[in-house]
């Protein structure tokens, strides 16, 4: 198990950014970030790029066509349930 924390960014578009806000406050470097929802179209924000991210594949086609993806992966639900499972906590964020 993981001793980092997971944390599962859900929030609708328009609060978004105040949850990246408490995410910066409350995540360190070794967390793992997961945007879902309308929180992927906030995949740009310079927060994000302290952290390692990733998005679920059928999300993808949210995300602003001049985004870069480099701090991103794409994961598959197969693959999401798996990096549920390697943390000990995990954090909703909406």
């Amino acid at each position: 198990m993981n001793t980092s924390t997971l944390f599962l960014v859900q929030s609708s578009y328009a609060n978004t950014l105040s949850v990246l806000e408490k995410l910066q406050q409350m995540a360190t470097s070794t967390d793992r970030v997961v945007l879902m929802g309308d929180a992927v179209m906030h995949v740009a924000q310079p927060t994000l790029a302290n952290f390692s991210c990733a998005i679920l594949d059928t999300e993808k086609a949210l995300i602003p066509a001049d985004s870069a993806l480099e701090h991103l992966a794409v994961l598959n639900y197969a693959q999401f349930a798996t990096l549920c499972l390697q943390y000990t906590r995990v954090v909703t964020l909406k």
